[in-house]
C-alpha cells in the first residue's frame, strides 16, 4: 500500500493542535484525543478518494453510524433518547470533530452505559418471574432496519421476547447436545462436549452473557471510545476506511506478519455478530474442519471453563481471546451460517498453531477429456490462490525469489511442450495480492501492454503497462472466477476480457474490489511537528481501478461471459453488500487491440450447449435444490419462541440440511470451506467449465476449417 500526503495537507495540520475539553462522566476525553480527531478529519479530507467532504451531510450520517454501532439492534436507545442526543448536539458533529470537540461520543457512550445497567435490572427481575414457552409468539431477532422503540415500556417489550429468545437458544442447545452425545461415538468429540458444557441453568447462562457485554463497556479505555467514534466517521467515507487505536494499530502489524499463533480465519463484524469471512487455507481452522465461511462466532473458552460471550464485542477483543499459546485449544461456540435464522448454537474446539500468511503456490495438472466430434483433447488447468511476490527478496535482488508469474511462467512453458490444446485458470476465491504481478502475469497472456488504469484521489490517472514480460501462450484460454475473487484478480480477468484473449466463466460477478488502501502512522506523521504523541494509525481508500476498457472493477466487479449459479451469490458477500461502498463509475478507455472477436460469436452456442447438460446433470439439479433451501433459510426473519415447534422446526430444517450438507460443502472453494478432501465430492463447477471449454475449442476447430473451405473455394 502506498503512502504520501500532499504538500497542502501537511501544511495544513500546523494549525489543528490547540484543544482543551472537560467532562462530568464515568468516560472522559483525554487532551489528545482532540489532535487525533482533527488530524483524522484532515487526512480524510485530504487524502481520502472521496476528498471534499460535505459537513452537513457527514454530522448526519455520522450521527446515525455512531448509534448504529453502538446499539446495533436498537436494544438499548429509545426515540426520546435518540431525540435528547439530537438536541443536545451544539453545532455540527463533523465541524465539532475537526475542532477537536469529540464531547457527542462520550455523553452518548456514557449513556449506553447508564442502558445497560438498567437493562441488567431489568433481566434479573424479568427472568426471575419465568416464562412459558408453549406460547405461540415470534421473535424479530433482526432488529437493524426497523425504528427505535418510542418509549421504555416499548423496549421492554422487545426485551420480554429477547430474553426468552435467549433462554430458549440454551435450551435448545442443551437438547441438541444431549442428543449428539447420546448418538456420538466418537469419544473426543464427547469429551469436547463435557468440557465445554455449562452446569449453569439456561436463565443463568443469559444473565451472564449480559453480564460479559457489560463488563466490556466498563472496562473499555477512553481511547476505544474513540476509535468506534472515529471509525464510525471514516466509515462514511467508505467500507475500508477505519481509525486504529495504538492497540488495534500493533495487532494489525502483527497481521501482517509472516506467522502468527491463532486459529487461522479472517473474521469480520455482522451486527454486532463477529462473521467468519475466510478460512485461512491449511491453518488450524481449515485442519480441524470445524470452521466454515459466513459461520458466527458468539463465544469462546479456554478448557475447563466456561465461553465468555462475544456478541457486541469488538473484532480485536475477540481476536485476542481467540489467540492463546501454541498447542492449547481454544473452543468456539458458533451458529453455523448455513443455518441460517434456525441455526442454534454448537461448540466447536480448534487446536492453537503458527498460522502462516506465505500464500500456497500455483498448481498444474492436466486433463484429458473426449470431445463431443470424438477427439481427445488435453486441457492444462493452472490453479492460482493469489499473485504472490516475496518482496524482500526481489528487492534483495535475489536469483531464485517467489513470484507467482515466474511459477506460471514455468507451468505454461512445461505445457507448451506437452502440447496442451488449450488452458484454463483457476483463480476462485483469489482475494488478490501483488498489483505488479496481476500486471506481469497477465503479460504471459497477451504480451507487453496496457493492464489496468489507476485514479487517485486527485483524479491523476496512470496507465500500468506490463514491461517486463513477453506473451508466452497464445493458445485457447478460460478463466475461472467466483463472488470471491477480487482486487488483483478482478485486474487479471477483466483484462483478459477485454482484450477478448479468452473467455470469464464463474459467479454472477467477482467481488467488486476495485479499490487500493494505505495506512498512515498518525505517530509519525505527529513526529514530524516535534510532537511525541502515541495517536495510533488511520487505514483510508486513496485510489481506484479501472479496466482498459474504461470501466471500473469496484463494486460491479467482472461480469462472467458464462454465469453459474453459486450459494456465494447468496452468502451477502461483495463490495455492494457493503454500506458506503464506493460507486462503480467509470473513464476514457485506453486503446487497445482485440484477440479473438469469436469469442461473442461463440457465446450463444456455449451457453445452449451447457444448458443442456444442466438440465440433465443431476449434481446441478441437487445444487439447485440446495441454493433454494439457503436462500429460504437466509431469508428468514423471525423465529417461534414455542420450545415445541422451534424444536421440531429445527429438526426439519436439520434433515434437509444434512440430506444436501455434503453435496453442498463439496461446491464452497477452498477458502470458505474447511472440507477440502477432494474425495467427499465434486468440483462440478470446475468439470462443467472443461465441457463449455471442450466445446469452445470445437466451435474455434469448425470456423477455422469453414474459413478454409471457403478459400479453397
Amino acid at each position: 500500500m502506498k503512502k504520501y500526503l500532499s504538500r497542502s495537507f501537511l501544511l495544513s495540520i500546523v494549525f489543528l493542535f490547540c484543544v482543551t475539553l472537560n467532562l462530568n462522566a464515568a468516560f472522559e476525553p483525554e487532551y489528545r484525543f482532540g489532535i487525533i480527531s482533527r488530524i483524522v478529519c484532515a487526512v480524510l479530507a485530504s487524502e481520502h478518494f472521496n476528498r471534499q467532504p460535505d459537513a452537513v451531510k457527514l454530522s448526519s450520517e455520522l450521527f446515525d453510524e455512531y448509534m448504529k454501532t453502538l446499539d446495533p439492534n436498537k436494544l438499548y436507545f429509545t426515540q426520546i433518547d435518540i431525540d435528547e442526543f439530537k438536541k443536545g448536539i451544539s453545532g455540527d458533529l463533523y465541524t465539532n470533530l475537526t475542532r477537536g470537540d469529540v464531547t457527542f461520543a462520550f455523553i452518548v457512550y456514557n449513556k449506553l452505559l447508564e442502558k445497560n445497567h438498567a437493562r441488567d435490572e431489568f433481566a434479573k427481575n424479568r427472568i426471575a418471574k419465568g416464562f412459558d414457552f408453549a406460547d405461540n409468539e415470534e421473535f424479530l431477532f433482526d432488529r437493524t432496519d426497523i425504528q427505535w422503540a418510542k418509549s421504555e415500556s416499548d423496549l421492554d417489550a422487545v426485551w420480554d421476547k429477547k430474553l426468552k429468545n435467549d433462554i430458549l437458544t440454551f435450551r435448545m442447545m442443551d437438547r441438541i447436545l444431549l442428543a449428539d452425545t447420546s448418538k456420538s461415538s466418537d469419544t473426543s468429540k464427547i469429551q469436547d462436549i463435557a468440557k465445554t458444557s455449562s452446569k449453569l441453568t439456561p436463565e443463568e447462562r443469559t444473565l451472564k452473557r449480559l453480564r460479559t457485554y457489560r463488563m466490556y463497556l466498563d472496562e473499555n479505555e477512553p481511547i476505544e471510545v474513540l476509535e468506534i467514534y472515529l471509525s464510525s466517521l471514516s466509515r462514511l467515507y467508505d467500507p475500508h476506511s477505519s481509525y486504529m487505536s495504538p492497540k488495534t494499530e500493533d495487532d494489525f502489524n502483527v497481521q501482517m506478519q509472516l506467522s502468527f499463533v491463532g486459529i487461522g480465519a479472517f473474521l469480520s463484524n455482522e451486527d454486532g455478530y463477529v462473521k467468519v469471512e475466510k478460512i485461512i487455507p491449511g491453518g488450524p481452522a481449515e485442519k480441524s474442519g470445524n470452521l466454515k465461511a459466513t459461520d458466527k462466532i458468539i463465544a469462546v473458552g479456554e478448557e475447563g471453563t466456561v465461553p465468555v460471550d462475544v456478541v457486541d464485542m469488538p473484532i480485536n477483543k475477540v481476536v485476542d481471546k481467540i489467540r492463546g499459546a501454541r498447542g492449547t485449544k481454544v473452543y468456539l461456540t458458533i451458529l453455523p451460517g448455513v443455518e441460517g435464522a434456525m441455526a442454534v448454537p454448537k461448540v466447536i474446539s480448534i487446536m492453537r498453531d503458527t498460522v502462516e500468511l506465505k500464500d500456497s503456490e500455483a498448481s498444474s495438472e492436466i486433463k484429458e477429456i473426449k470431445s463431443p466430434s470424438g477427439k481427445m483433447k488435453r486441457i492444462g488447468i493452472i490453479t492460482l490462490p493469489s499473485f504472490y511476490l516475496d518482496f524482500q527478496g526481489a528487492y534483495n535482488g535475489e536469483k531464485d525469489y517467489k513470484s507467482s508469474t515466474r511459477d506460471v511462467k514455468k507451468i505454461l512453458e512445461t505445457f507448451k511442450k506437452d502440447k496442451v490444446d488449450g488452458i484454463i485458470v483457476d483463480i476462485r476465491s483469489n482475494g488478490g495480492g501483488s498489483l505488479k504481478e496481476a500486471i506481469d502475469l497477465t503479460g504471459l497472456f497477451i504480451g507487453k501492454k496496457p493492464i489496468v488504469q489507476t485514479k487517485d484521489s486527485r483524479s491523476n490517472i496512470r496507465i500500468e503497462e506490463d514491461e517486463d514480460e513477453p506473451m508466452i501462450y497464445e493458445g485457447p484460454l478460460m478463466v475461472l472466477t467466483n463472488r470471491l475473487s477480487a482486487s488483483a484478480s478482478e485486474i487479471f480477468a477483466g483484462a483478459i476480457q477485454d482484450y477478448g484473449r479468452g473467455l470469464v466463466i464463474g459467479d454472477k460477478s467477482t467481488h467488486g474490489k476495485g479499490t487500493v488502501q494505505t495506512v498512515l502512522d498518525l505517530s509519525n506523521l505527529l513526529s514530524r511537528f516535534n510532537m511525541d504523541l502515541n495517536a495510533g494509525a488511520i487505514k483510508l481508500t486513496n485510489a481506484k481501478f479501472y479496466r482498459v476498457s474504461g470501466s471500473s472493477t469496484q463494486n460491479k466487479g467482472v461480469t462472467p461471459d458464462i454465469e453459474f449459479e453459486s450459494f456465494l451469490d447468496y452468502m451477502e458477500l461483495g463490495e455492494n453488500n457493503l454500506d458506503k461502498a464506493l460507486p462503480w463509475d467509470s473513464v476514457n478507455p485506453v486503446e487497445h487491440e482485440v484477440f479473438n472477436d469469436k469469442i461473442k460469436d461463440s457465446l450463444p452456442y456455449l451457453q445452449k450447449r451447457t444448458e443442456e447438460r444442466q438440465k440433465q446433470s443431476a449434481d446441478f439439479n441437487k445444487l439447485d435444490k440446495a441454493i433454494d433451501l439457503y436462500a429460504k433459510v437466509s431469508e428468514r426473519k423471525t423465529v417461534p419462541l414455542n420450545e415445541e415447534k422451534r424444536w421440531q422446526m429445527y429438526q426439519d430444517e436439520k434433515r434437509i440440511l444434512d440430506e444436501q450438507k455434503d453435496f453442498a460443502e463439496s461446491l464452497i472453494p477452498e477458502g470458505m470451506s474447511a472440507d477440502t478432501d477432494k474425495s467427499k465430492g465434486k468440483d462440478i463447477y470446475l468439470g462443467e467449465s472443461i465441457n463449455i471449454f471442450i466445446d469452445y475449442l470445437d466451435f474455434l476447430n469448425e470456423y477455422k476449417a469453414s474459413v478454409k473451405e471457403l478459400a479453397n473455394n
